[in-house]
């Protein structure tokens, strides 16, 4: 069934907020708020578990970029990135210091055209 613009705007919203919280609600101050970093590397502090659920949140932003139309093959890329955010998290250490610098749902969201917002949603 295909979106309302309203039904769009409010799933745009949604992804929106949530891509930001778990990759750029934070500024680090010893950059002088150049590096912003979300819950998601934090979360991933947790062993396994942590990844295991940020995984799974950032398979919604997947699954509602289906629905707003992103081709199999967006999709495919999508679910690369998620699996490799995953897969890194599993080594100490360095998959939070990836889940800092990829963003991957940010850039999730790029691929289907749609910007991070510029500060917080």
């Amino acid at each position: 069934m295909a979106l309302s613009p309203q039904q769009r705007a409010a799933l745009v919203g949604r992804m929106q907020h949530l891509a930001w919280l778990l990759d750029a609600q934070f500024a680090v101050p010893l950059t002088g708020g150049r590096l912003r970093v979300g819950i998601e590397p934090l979360i991933g502090l947790i062993p396994v578990l942590g990844d295991g659920a940020m995984a799974l949140i950032s398979l919604y932003i997947v699954a509602q970029a289906r629905r707003l139309g992103a081709s199999w093959g967006t999709i495919g890329a999508m679910l690369f990135w998620v699996l490799l955010d995953l897969l890194l998290g599993q080594i100490p250490i360095v998959g939070d210091v990836a889940d800092a610098l990829l963003k991957i749902n940010l850039r999730n969201l790029r691929m289907i055209g749609i910007e991070a917002p510029r500060k917080r949603v």
